[in-house]
């Protein structure tokens, strides 16, 4: 790919990216200029446990996952960042190394953003603090209620659950939404099969709570898709 491709393909997404494309040009611009574009045919570890982040990804295609591992040795998903989110801002502002693994997903490209960089343009843009402690508390509201409800919800209701949270993670503008994901992903985030993920989904559309589109659900009303995963407890 051309490096001209790239760089629009960057400019595109910080564009819609909430709260990089609302900062003024020049800072804007600053960002483009540093980032880079990555992209991935097989999963890769992007960072390990106790390693101090010097990037961010913006996720273009594909997903970016953060994993630990259970006493028994097998892997336990933590959390699932999907198309047009950012993995992750808490990790750009703290010093601390992350006590977790993030991988990519296979065939997955990334807009890649060096954390130094992003300081530097919060700290001669102030505004940019507020909007991105905003933002971190409210992925955590819906990861906490994601968290504890996920235990409680069985089948389509769950789904609905988690449709509503990944909604929720990225801009919504009133009451619809359309969630930019694949029935794949959908069935790793809720821990099930492809398949079972296929029949919760088909009996969501069959309530007209979703409409099923390629790689996205389009959801008419998060209230009533909410609403009715919140009817089975």
């Amino acid at each position: 790919m051309a490096a001209t491709d790239s760089t629009e393909i960057i400019r595109g997404q910080m564009a819609v990216s909430p709260l990089i494309g609302a900062l003024p040009a020049p800072q804007r611009e600053r960002l483009i200029a540093a980032a880079r574009l990555e992209r991935y045919r097989r999963p890769t570890l992007l960072a390990a446990p106790g390693q101090p982040l010097s990037q961010m990804w913006l996720v273009v295609e594909g997903y970016i996952e953060l994993t630990t591992y259970a006493p028994s040795g097998s892997t336990i998903s933590l959390v699932h960042i999907g198309r047009g989110q950012w993995a992750t801002w808490l990790g750009c502002f703290d010093d601390n190394p992350p006590q977790h693994h993030i991988y990519s997903s296979a065939q997955a490209s990334f807009v890649s953003l060096p954390c130094r960089e992003l300081r530097a343009v919060a700290d001669s843009y102030p505004p940019l603090y507020k909007a991105v402690i905003s933002h971190i508390g409210k992925r955590f509201r819906l990861l906490m209620e994601w968290t504890e409800l996920s235990a409680l919800l069985s089948h389509e209701h769950r789904m609905a659950k988690l449709l509503v949270v990944t909604a929720g993670m990225g801009e919504v503008h009133g009451d619809s939404a359309t969630v930019l994901t694949t029935q794949e992903e959908l069935a790793r985030q809720a821990h099930c099969s492809r398949q079972s993920a296929n029949r919760q989904l088909a009996a969501l559309a069959e309530r007209g709570l979703i409409e099923r589109g390629y790689r996205c659900i389009n959801v008419p009303s998060l209230a009533a898709l909410n609403a009715f995963a919140l009817s089975a407890l």
